[in-house]
């Protein structure tokens, strides 16, 4: 027998012998131990079934009403706009079938159409929205406008979460061309730049 077929059989059947001479440890230890060990199962309250399933959030403060969340750059130059200015400008409100978390949620906000008229931004331009984790999407500015798209400054009445794609987001409503173009619904916006 080769030194090779050796090692084999070594592992092939040493392996069983090992554990049985492991567990044999185990149990005499058991029952050699003069100590008696009692258990008691206490019920645990189970958690809410709406976690974040990324883990726990931290804790993040809303914008200030004169902090700039959204820088708009187009062929007409770039326009920056405070989460206030927004809330201003905001003047469309759907509610929608909110594809990542399978509730229907009542969004505000303000109409792409609108910032895209003010930065000069028209149907072909393409444009890139990107995110506050640098998450990019491009696509024509139609994309957006033909579905009646909006930046999103609120949810159901109150702030937007960054868990929940604060503190502004991108919503298509539903029923319009690219309500199902889940890519498109870009979460915490930070900007969006004509290509």
């Amino acid at each position: 027998m080769s030194v090779v077929e050796s090692r084999v059989n070594v592992v092939r059947f040493g392996g069983r012998g090992l554990l049985a001479s492991l567990l044999a440890v185990v149990f005499l230890a058991g029952a050699c131990s003069s100590e008696t060990t009692t258990t008691t199962t206490v019920p645990v309250e189970s958690a809410p079934t709406t976690e974040n399933p990324s883990g726990d959030a931290l804790p993040v403060d809303p914008p200030g009403p004169d902090e700039v969340v959204l820088t708009v750059t187009g062929p007409a130059g770039s326009q920056t706009y405070t989460i206030g200015q927004l809330r201003d400008l905001a003047t469309t409100t759907t509610t929608v079938d909110e594809p990542f978390v399978k509730e229907r949620i009542e969004f505000s906000g303000v109409p792409m159409a609108t910032l895209f008229e003010a930065a000069g931004i028209t149907g072909d331009t393409v444009v890139d929205t990107v995110a506050l984790n640098d998450y990019a999407f491009d696509a024509p500015a139609s994309l957006f406008t033909e579905s009646d798209a909006i930046i999103a400054v609120s949810q159901a009445g109150a702030d937007i979460p960054i868990d929940k794609g604060g503190p502004i987001r991108i919503v298509i409503p539903d029923g319009t061309p690219s309500a199902g173009n889940l890519e498109a619904w870009n979460w915490s916006l930070a900007r969006i730049e004509a290509a």
